[in-house]
């Protein structure tokens, strides 16, 4: 045999390679990406033991239902836009979806927060426990703020993650799970 068919690899071997490399390079854009959902739905978790004691986690499914879900849909449709852009180097585009997506987005929470701000009454009308009520309405009160910084926080991390900027998010995420958490326990 000839020395330098040893130092060739099979088909198979060069394929293996390529699959080992190519899955390395997806887990390290992959993994900081999946962090930070992690943390973003233990927040919702922590969210569900304190209320489920005091009776709120109506207020935690009125969060999800009508500001997570609506601002996420609306936001993951930038996702494609800020990827074709980064891929053409139109960074101009860039920013005229982000600032058009912030602008989307924000006056989208004002019929969201004119909800919170009377889910009280509605959820009475509807013939909810009027304590539960209360403890919802109260609940989505505190975090009327919430809706207009999610209408902020979920453009600009699909920009930074459009660009390989994923650790930034995460780590942005774990602090403010921090914070969270921190303001959660003393109210």
């Amino acid at each position: 045999m000839e020395a330098g068919a040893l130092d060739e690899q099979s088909p198979v071997q060069a394929l293996e390679e390529a699959t080992r490399e190519e899955l390395k390079a997806l887990c390290r854009i992959a993994w900081p990406v999946a962090v930070a959902n992690c943390l973003m739905n233990l927040r919702l978790l922590i969210s569900l033991a304190f209320l489920g004691r005091l009776g709120g986690g109506l207020a935690l499914t009125t969060v999800n239902v009508t500001a997570q879900a609506v601002m996420f849909g609306l936001a993951l449709a930038l996702e494609p836009l800020l990827g074709g852009a980064y891929g053409a180097k139109d960074f101009k585009a860039m920013g005229a979806w982000l600032q058009r997506s912030l602008l989307i987005l924000w006056l989208t929470g004002v019929p969201i927060s004119i909800l919170w701000l009377n889910a009280e009454p509605i959820l009475i009308a509807c013939a909810q426990d009027p304590a539960i009520a209360h403890v919802t309405g109260a609940f989505l009160r505190y975090l009327l703020p919430q809706v207009f910084l999610l209408g902020a926080i979920m453009p600009l991390r699909l920009f930074l993650r459009s660009q390989d900027f994923v650790d930034s998010c995460g780590l942005a995420k774990r602090r403010w799970l921090r914070r969270n958490d921190a303001l959660r326990v003393c109210l």
